[in-house]
């Protein structure tokens, strides 16, 4: 009877096991303490399964929410369970990933499944990962509206979308956003995708315009013109002035503080600290020639002493850049290289100054000039006869 109600029961609950084990027990009680034994090693059987269930259930959560904390960095509890797996991975990534996580059954391993998952967040710059990421909720929603999988094959239809109005750039960032949580593209998949991106280069090429760049005239009207009743016309002539010499981004120029600056002689030595292609966060440094009296020297110093100022103090030198105020930076790096190169410094000279790592980064600043293919002419003549 009893082992008959176990039969017809769906979920069997441990009392109902142990009863059947004290029910088989009684019915072989001629067996002496065979039987007995046979009931207590079943007992303790059943009773090690329920608890392993409990404790791998436990563990678990114990691993979803490790993994949470890893994608959103040290949050509160109730912030890492809103976090959702799929913001993070998808796909067969996503699903090599939860492999992990099950074999992790015990809390130390947990710990190391949090750290692999933060460390493929890690691995991408800051401002690298919130594009990837933004870019990413922009293509999910689109496939969520068309009610489309998330899969190679949606891609490269959101692709098609989206080059119809966007640029090349932003078809490449998109496809680099799915790798970082999806996959890699298949061999057709990949031709597709760079067919799209070539077909959209020719385009752009025949209405692209030069990135326009400030000469030194102009960084010299601005200097020239400074007002020293104001303090912010101070600043920009010397951000103008130090960007220039120095060929700072504005980020950099945001991020320098008195202590990075250390002059030795008539050399100034600017330390940047934190640039978006030093991945490696080792810092580099500049050196512009400095000496007393010159424009530079002049600007440095009156702000120097303006920032001693209570309302002024900051470790920052351009401390309202650190903050957010707002000021127009020009694209100062683009004619300070190429002034540069016009007036006699190789290529690599140029890329040492400008901190860049590749020579493709330089050659994508510099226009051509006479003095980078040998020639030092003094005197324009024109080649055609009046």
């Amino acid at each position: 009877m009893q082992l008959e109600r176990m039969r017809k029961s769906l979920a069997p609950s441990i009392l109902d096991r142990q009863k059947l084990c004290g029910y088989l027990s009684s019915m072989m009680i001629v067996a002496g303490e065979t039987a007995i034994a046979r009931q207590r090693n079943t007992s303790s059987m059943v009773a090690q399964a329920q608890r392993a269930g409990a404790s791998e259930k436990a563990e678990v959560e114990l691993s979803e929410d490790s993994l949470s904390l890893a994608r959103k960095g040290p949050t509160s509890s109730t912030t890492s369970k809103k976090q959702k797996d799929s913001d993070f991975l998808e796909g067969p990534k996503k699903a090599f990933f939860d492999r992990i996580t099950q074999v992790a059954m015990s809390p130390e391993l947990c710990n190391l499944a949090a750290l692999l998952a933060q460390s493929a967040l890690l691995a991408k710059a800051p401002n690298t990962l919130k594009a990837y990421q933004a870019e990413n909720r922009l293509r999910k929603a689109w496939m969520a509206k068309k009610d489309l999988p998330e899969e190679e094959q949606s891609l490269l239809l959101y692709l098609a979308h989206r080059s119809q109005v966007v640029g090349s750039g932003s078809i490449a960032k998109a496809i680099a956003a799915f790798r970082m949580v999806n996959n890699n593209l298949s061999i057709f998949g990949g031709q597709l995708a760079g067919d799209l991106i070539k077909s959209m280069k020719k385009r752009e090429i025949e209405s692209r315009t030069q990135p326009s760049q400030i000469s030194w005239t102009e960084v010299e009207k601005i200097v020239k013109r400074v007002d020293v009743q104001d303090p912010k016309s101070e600043r920009n002539a010397l951000i103008t002035l130090i960007s220039w010499t120095a060929l700072l981004r504005a980020s950099e120029a945001a991020e320098i503080k008195w202590t990075d600056l250390k002059r030795e002689g008539d050399v100034l030595e600017i330390r940047v600290r934190h640039a978006k292609n030093d991945q490696l966060a080792q810092g580099r440094s500049t050196f512009v020639e400095y000496k007393d009296g010159t424009d530079l020297d002049i600007l440095l110093s009156r702000w120097r002493v303006r920032c001693s100022e209570p309302a002024f103090k900051s470790d920052y030198i351009f401390f309202n850049l650190n903050n957010r105020e707002s000021c127009r930076l020009l694209p100062f790096q683009r004619g300070a290289a190429n002034a540069l190169r016009a007036s006699g410094l190789s290529f690599e000279e140029v890329k040492a100054k400008g901190r860049w790592r590749s020579d493709a980064s330089v050659a994508r600043y510099l226009t051509d000039a006479p003095s980078a293919q040998g020639l030092h002419a003094t005197t324009s003549t024109s080649l055609v006869k009046s």
